[in-house]
């Protein structure tokens, strides 16, 4: 089961709803529950208003692109992984739907893709060895 974790605002278009494993989804509420409580008692910083996001500035806002990629670079450094570009992160999500047997149409709604061709178009590469899967799967069924 998954659980909406916030709303998304494309280019174009209508707000999307993006979705977290329910584990992940329940640990970050205990973290947001955590984070209001130390605010309430004012270990919030100066100016701290809850606006709601999990991922939230030192006054509450939503993060900025820019304030967004200089955490990253910050948590990439510190773990050793210069190299892992953030859009990186989207790739390995969509490959790994596929490899895990997702709907084409549910990786191309994930990453708000409103055509399935360019969703299929970049994560080809992954089809083959679920190809592989879902034949071996009928035989399986089929012959035993």
């Amino acid at each position: 089961m998954t659980r909406p974790i916030g709303t998304a605002r494309p280019t174009a278009g209508p707000v999307r709803v993006l979705r977290l494993a329910e584990q992940k989804g329940q640990e970050l509420q205990r973290k947001a529950q955590a984070r209001s409580g130390r605010r309430a008692t004012g270990g919030g910083g100066e100016g701290w208003k809850d606006h709601g996001p999990v991922f939230a500035t030192s006054i509450g806002t939503s993060l900025e692109p820019g304030n967004l990629s200089t955490r990253w670079r910050r948590a990439r450094a510190k773990a050793g992984l210069d190299w892992l570009r953030l859009h990186d992160l989207r790739h390995a999500c969509a490959s790994y739907l596929l490899a895990c047997g997702a709907f084409p149409r549910t990786v191309m709604k994930t990453l708000g893709h409103s055509q399935i061709a360019p969703t299929m178009n970049t994560y080809a590469h992954v089809l083959p060895d679920i190809e592989r899967a879902a034949v071996d799967a009928v035989a399986k069924q089929l012959f035993g």
